[in-house]
């Protein structure tokens, strides 16, 4: 904010209205000039951001893969820790017989 002598307070907002309608034609032309090419660069960029998106979601598939084939890999090695190294039953089954039909 700028105050002047007489205490009255003259806001940016204020400034920037009195200076716009100074402004020539070719400042406008290249103001405009100047949008166009951020909203291109901005096209680009999130174009770019796009064609991007399908590398990513196979990356973050390829580590979830990883990760599961790995923790797969080890808890198959603590199943086999586990087991008796005699190899002794690991499943108990009976079977029995009867005279006459049931």
């Amino acid at each position: 904010e700028v105050t002047d002598p007489e205490r009255i307070k003259v806001t940016t907002d204020e400034v920037k209205l009195k200076t716009k309608r100074r402004m020539s034609l070719r400042q406008l032309m290249l103001l405009e000039k100047q949008k166009a090419l951020e909203r291109a660069r901005i096209t680009n960029q999130v174009s770019g951001e796009i064609e991007m998106i399908p590398k990513f979601v196979y990356l973050c598939d390829y580590i979830i893969v990883e990760f599961l084939v790995k923790l797969v890999i080890q808890d198959y090695s603590q199943f086999l820790a586990t087991l008796p190294i005699d190899k002794a039953t690991v499943f108990f089954t009976s079977v029995t017989f009867t005279e006459g039909p049931n």
